[in-house]
């Protein structure tokens, strides 16, 4: 007789809440690389779950797991976004024109 396998709930509130941030806590880091490590071991039945009127709902699980590789995607540079193209833009220039917020007066 096999042995069943063990469920784990996983509370994805935190991850779905700050989906929309730039870049990531520690703490918003740890429950992404939590979720990923749970989502790549099979022999574990994973369930993620969102807080919702003081009660926890089941997510789809294809659905979490993309939102979860959208998030890896972001979150590890691998989309550049506006502010980020033209820092690098700024940081292109030659020291004396490097401003974020317009050109910049002569040097004293």
């Amino acid at each position: 007789m096999s042995r069943p396998r063990p469920q784990v709930l996983f509370d994805a509130t935190r991850l779905l809440v700050r989906a929309d941030r730039a870049a990531p806590t520690g703490i918003d880091r740890v429950c992404l690389a939590y979720a990923e490590w749970l989502m790549g071991h099979p022999e574990v039945k994973f369930v993620p779950v969102r807080a919702r009127h003081d009660s926890l709902v089941a997510l789809d699980r294809r659905w979490f797991g993309e939102v979860a590789g959208s998030l890896r995607a972001r979150w590890t540079g691998n989309g550049v976004g506006e502010a980020e193209w033209k820092l690098v833009q700024a940081l292109s220039r030659p020291r004396g024109a490097r401003s974020l917020s317009g050109p910049r007066g002569p040097e004293k």
